[in-house]
């Protein structure tokens, strides 16, 4: 189609299931940008959102928890 949709999510796992290309904000400065493997990693999260992340990865896309 080539169709561009632009979308603000909070809920990283629906992003996942959604989503070609990430873009990760942190006080509106870009962390990462790309793929779903390069973008929402243990890393990137952890120095986002100050939590640790588990990521499930054993279904077709991750499912995302976090630890405060």
């Amino acid at each position: 189609l080539g169709l561009t949709v632009v979308l603000t999510l909070h809920d990283l796992t629906l992003a996942a299931e959604h989503a070609d290309t990430l873009l990760l904000l942190h006080h509106g400065r870009r962390v990462a940008f790309g793929p779903l493997a390069a973008v929402l990693t243990r890393a990137a999260i952890a120095s986002t959102f100050a939590v640790t992340a588990r990521i499930d990865a054993r279904g077709q896309t991750p499912c995302f928890s976090f630890h405060l």
